[in-house]
């Protein structure tokens, strides 16, 4: 799969499971405020589909 592809696979995904707005925010911990955890279960979700 070429680079390109996967970036546009990427982008696809991201959109797909409403993360698009959140793309440059960091996860985040205990001490941290970083993603809700609607948005981690998602982000976990897209990690497993690449």
């Amino acid at each position: 799969m070429a680079a390109a592809d996967k970036e546009e696979y990427v982008e696809r995904l991201l959109t797909l499971l409403g993360l698009a707005k959140v793309r440059h925010t960091r996860v985040g911990d205990k001490k941290v405020r970083g993603l809700s955890g609607g948005e981690r279960k998602r982000l976990s979700l897209g990690c497993e589909l690449i």
